[in-house]
């Protein structure tokens, strides 16, 4: 292992990383090089090859290169260690590398071959750099696997018996499954430890292979194999398969071909999910916690199971089988026509849809539904048509492509021209005759609608006569009706709502379908505190306590349905602290604390600051306001407001109003009164200043008059300014006699003296 090792950055080249967990490697504007060094001893001959492994932490498509640098810092002769290494004093790189490796892959122990810099016993230092600005970053000593130098010997004192592994069978398995270590040098091993997990039973078969049992607790990673010689690491991880568990699963209930989401844990690798014991055919493994499966064909009420190699999952509450919905009306998400002598013409906002063939002009209708909620084949799909004019044969009915023509782009009414519009191809489903103007046409559409998804229509005749029918712009919207197999209420969709985050009690409008008899509103599984039905397609929902960001669902007796996207769940923000905790207006204070995603406002004692930016969800920098007084600081979001537990002290400019008494001789205590002499610095008498002054409030300072003072005002300041006082201070001074005359006389003589400070 190492004595040493730490990486060094360009962009901070003072900056020390000796603790930390990783060494990192990338070349760009800020250039990251990693150092490692080792202690070689022991050694019983010449050495044949020496490899220095290290772990992927990050994976990258180049691994780097490794070169051969001194031991000492750059320019001297002391040895670098990792607690004093920076960019400034590390190694020089030159030469052609050692070695160099390409992409690596996460999790992995990589190779660099450095035999030709390791000749014997020694002091070893090498360094890591690459070519490119995608990173990669190793483990380092201090990290989760310890980097590695391998070296081995031939000699009078034979080979060293450091292990080496080489591959691992199989390479994932459960607790208490055995597994074969195969490498060499496995001479008087003492521990085997499966991601540091210590292996309590262990065999080994030779000098080349063990076999060894996964132990309680163990964790995917590496398998190390110990003697007294050294350590080897596996070069692959080995993956422990731990059984799942199942902590919940939305909807609760819901027909044949519901899709139901399940969560928990360890599901990657999962084999099986069964409802009440029926397997599920259709089911996707989004991630390591989460499962969609449809529920399939004869499925009863009953528990939800998950199983892999491991065991099976059983989940604590009961999935209940629901009728499916009697009939479900939808209108086009796209409809429009097309014109033969306007080829690249759009009529996307027309409220017709017109239907001709002549010798001059044609014209194509196409309509475009998006199925859902109906799971598979329905009983039965109508095609219903708005006549608004009328004509004597009303059109042959195709399916069509849903993308444009020779394009895997899907066609959309704003985007149709006949130059780019779908073939119509085959056969029609229906040949329509005559068509009276009001006459509501519905054509039988079932042999196509198989289940859910979109389905595209085109529709034209053989006739000059042409026939109109309503667009969805028109008066009367094209429908789609379907009746799934079965016949209970129709299931509930969401197809929108907004606002798309808030925190608890706000209130959120959902738009779908079917909302008449909804039962219960969930966020993310929490209910919602209340909820309002305003009509058969609009929900007004407030956000409930304990809700977390995701998917809303609503749900009544035969089903539920939940929205595509999910709503973000914003909690009041907290202030933890704040930096610097004082100074003037205009200074930037760091505000640090949690939830602060949407932040609309900072202040601070109630004043706004109309500066600040939100660094982080953790971090905000604010401005201290113009009229900002001493006081708490806030932060709303629109959640709530957090109030700083501390105040931060706004530092005005002092002011000096008065001062007692107004003279005196050196030393005196002047007491000085006036307004924000917090944080004074420094007070002077007629610019000297005093050495000896006691800030007693925020309003009084006491302050002695200094030797050289003269008589003038008197200054305090502070951080953000000075305060002058209006009157002088007197500086009253010792009297000096300079001469006085007459020199002599009787009692009653007047004597004149002059000099200075009478």
């Amino acid at each position: 292992n190492p004595t040493d090792d730490a990486y060094v950055r360009s962009s901070r080249p003072a900056e020390n990383n000796a603790d930390d967990p990783q060494l990192k490697v990338r070349e760009t504007s800020v250039d990251r090089i990693s150092y490692l060094k080792f202690n070689v001893s022991g050694l019983p001959g010449n050495v044949q090859s020496a490899k220095l492994r290290v772990f992927v932490s990050d994976e990258s498509g180049d691994g780097g290169s490794t070169y051969y640098v001194s031991n000492s810092y750059k320019d001297s002769d002391t040895p670098w260690t990792e607690d004093g290494l920076v960019w400034d004093n590390a190694p020089e790189i030159d030469g052609e590398p050692l070695s160099s490796l390409g992409a690596v892959p996460l999790n992995e122990v990589v190779e660099f071959d450095v035999s030709s810099a390791v000749t014997g016993n020694g002091e070893f230092s090498f360094a890591i750099e690459n070519n490119s600005s995608d990173i990669v970053i190793y483990s380092s000593k201090e990290g989760s696997v310890v980097p590695e130098l391998l070296v081995e010997s031939i000699g009078s004192g034979g080979s060293t018996a450091i292990p080496i592994i080489t591959s691992l069978t199989p390479a994932s398995g459960v607790i208490g499954s055995e597994v074969t270590i195969s490498g060499s040098n496995f001479i008087d091993v003492t521990s085997v430890t499966f991601n540091e997990t210590f292996a309590a039973t262990f065999s080994v078969d030779s000098e080349s292979q063990i076999r060894a049992v996964v132990p309680g607790d163990a964790t995917s990673g590496p398998i190390s194999v110990t003697n007294s010689d050294g350590t080897g690491i596996s070069p692959d991880t080995f993956t422990v398969i731990a059984p799942p568990a199942i902590t919940s699963f939305t909807p609760t209930d819901g027909p044949i071909n519901t899709q139901v989401t399940i969560i928990g844990e360890n599901f990657t690798g999962v084999t099986e999910v069964s409802f009440n014991g029926n397997a599920a055919t259709d089911y996707t493994i989004d991630s390591d916690t989460q499962i969609r499966a449809t529920v399939p064909d004869g499925t009863t009420s009953g528990p939800i199971h998950v199983s892999n190699e491991a065991g099976t999952a059983t989940s604590i509450t009961f999935f209940t089988i629901t009728a499916p919905p009697s009939t479900i009306t939808l209108h086009p998400i796209e409809d429009t026509f097309v014109q033969s002598t306007r080829s690249d013409k759009n009529y996307g906002d027309d409220d017709e849809l017109r239907v001709r063939e002549s010798s001059d002009t044609d014209y194509n209708a196409y309509v475009k539904f998006n199925v859902s909620g109906i799971g598979g084949a329905p009983n039965s799909a109508v095609l219903r048509l708005h006549v608004i004019d009328d004509g004597p044969e009303g059109g042959r009915l195709h399916t069509v492509s849903n993308n444009h023509l020779d394009s895997s782009i899907p066609w959309t009414e704003e985007s149709l021209v006949w130059d780019n519009a779908p073939l119509l191809t085959g056969s029609p489903l229906v040949t329509l005759g005559a068509v009276g103007l009001g006459e509501v046409v519905e054509i039988d559409i079932t042999s196509v609608i198989t289940g859910d998804g979109v389905y595209s229509f085109s529709f034209t005749n053989d006739t000059w006569d042409a026939a109109k029918y309503s667009s969805k712009e028109g008066v009367v919207a094209p429908e789609l009706v379907i009746e799934p197999s079965g016949s209970a209420s129709p299931i509930p969709a969401i197809t929108d709502f907004a606002p798309k985050s808030g925190g608890v009690g706000t209130e959120v409008t959902i738009t779908g379908r079917s909302f008449a008899d909804v039962t219960e509103v969930l966020f993310n599984g929490a209910p919602a505190g209340t909820f309002t039905i305003d009509s058969d397609t609009q929900i007004r929902a407030s956000v409930p306590e304990g809700a977390t960001t995701g998917n809303l669902t609503v749900q009544n007796s035969e089903g539920s349905d939940s929205s595509d996207e999910t709503f973000e769940i914003i909690s009041p923000p907290e202030i933890t602290a704040f930096t610097p905790t004082s100074g003037p207006v205009g200074t930037k204070v760091t505000i640090t604390g949690s939830n602060f995603t949407g932040v609309s406002s900072v202040s601070f004692d109630g004043e706004l600051a109309t500066d600040f930016t939100i660094f982080s969800v953790l971090e905000i920098h604010a401005i201290v306001p113009e009229s900002a007084t001493t006081g708490k600081i806030s932060v709303t979001n629109s959640a709530g407001t957090a109030i700083s537990l501390t105040e931060y002290e706004v530092i005005a400019a002092p002011t000096l109003s008065s001062f007692t008494p107004t003279s005196g001789v050196v030393g005196t205590v002047v007491t000085l009164s006036g307004t924000n002499f917090t944080a004074i610095t420094s007070v002077a008498f007629n610019g000297t200043a005093a050495s000896q002054f006691a800030v007693d409030s925020e309003t009084s300072i006491r302050a002695e008059v200094p030797s050289g003072a003269g008589t003038g005002p008197i200054t305090v300041k502070n951080g953000d300014g000075t305060g002058t006082s209006i009157e002088d201070f007197i500086v009253i001074e010792p009297p000096i006699i300079d001469a006085f005359t007459p020199e002599s006389g009787s009692v009653g003589t007047v004597v004149t003296i002059t000099g200075s400070h009478f």
